[in-house]
């Protein structure tokens, strides 16, 4: 079973899902994908976060699956679309059948779409007759997001088009995007775990500056502690997370991505000095 992950406004969560699951269930037996939305999430909990966009996650076995289920959703996220514009009080109109949808894709399809002065992306454009912008990579993920407008058909072409590139998870990093502001609840009888991995040295630089706030937040945000260990001279600093293990991957992914030019260059220690860092993210 493949999937492809869509980035949608939060506001069409309720017309998603629908009247006790109504549409949801709908889109599901009549394209044979199944429609998910995140699981630990509830509909009142999104509503309720300080962001723009959910994930939408489609699973299917067959491309004639995946193009239904397209073609179901695009009528409710067009007119999530045009109900934001209306509620900005915006003067800009949704052109009269134009279809607008962004997926997640993650870096190494990225790679694979701008190989070759992005060969492949203009010819999809091209054959499809569409505009596709891929943005920077999103934040705290190794994925970016890559937005396809046009007719519901051009649309559905270019989405095949660059279906290979969409579902490749190629490469070590693979750090889903998780557009929430709140912190993540650990899943009920979640077991304990830990992992530790090596990050370059002037990483810890953004991670320890203000008293280790960056890792104060990871902690709170993940419930996960974070132990770093940077021997002096040493060019890479061995990470230690320890928490859930559905939380792992997430705390994991917010100290791989955290921005390693921050902060400026590190303060110099004495000789055979070791910085270690504790749970509340202060040096010792």
């Amino acid at each position: 079973m493949s999937a492809l992950r869509l980035l949608v406004l939060k506001t069409s969560v309720g017309a998603i899902i629908g009247k006790g699951g109504a549409t949801i269930q709908r889109i599901a037996s009549e394209s044979g994908a199944a429609v998910s939305i995140e699981s630990e999430y509830t509909k009142d909990r999104i509503l309720r976060e300080n962001v723009r966009e959910i994930v939408l996650t489609i699973s299917y076995t067959d491309v004639k699956q995946l193009t239904q289920a397209l073609s179901l959703l695009a009528p409710i996220l067009r007119e999530t679309r045009e109900e934001a514009l209306r509620d900005k009080k915006s003067d800009k109109v949704v052109p009269e059948g134009e279809q607008y949808l962004t997926a997640l894709i993650h870096s190494a399809g990225v790679v694979s779409l701008l190989d070759k002065e992005g060969e492949k992306i203009k010819k999809v454009q091209e054959d499809s007759q569409t505009v596709i912008k891929i943005r920077k990579r999103l934040p705290q993920s190794s994925e970016s997001s890559i937005s396809f407008k046009g007719t519901l058909d051009q649309v559905i072409k270019a989405f095949f088009g660059c279906l290979p590139a969409l579902l490749d998870r190629s490469g070590e990093d693979k750090f889903a995007y998780r557009p929430y502001s709140a912190s993540i609840p650990p899943r009920s009888q979640d077991p304990i775990a830990n992992r530790s991995f090596d990050i370059p040295a002037a990483s810890t630089v953004a991670l320890l500056r203000n008293r280790g706030a960056r890792v104060q937040y990871i902690r709170k945000t993940t419930s996960c502690s974070v132990h770093i260990d940077l021997p002096d001279g040493a060019e890479k600093a061995k990470v230690t997370i320890k928490g859930p293990q559905s939380n792992l991957h997430y705390a994991i992914s917010m100290v791989r991505f955290t921005p390693s030019t921050i902060g400026g260059p590190r303060e110099p220690r004495e000789p055979g000095a070791q910085k270690t860092t504790t749970t509340e993210g202060e040096s010792q």
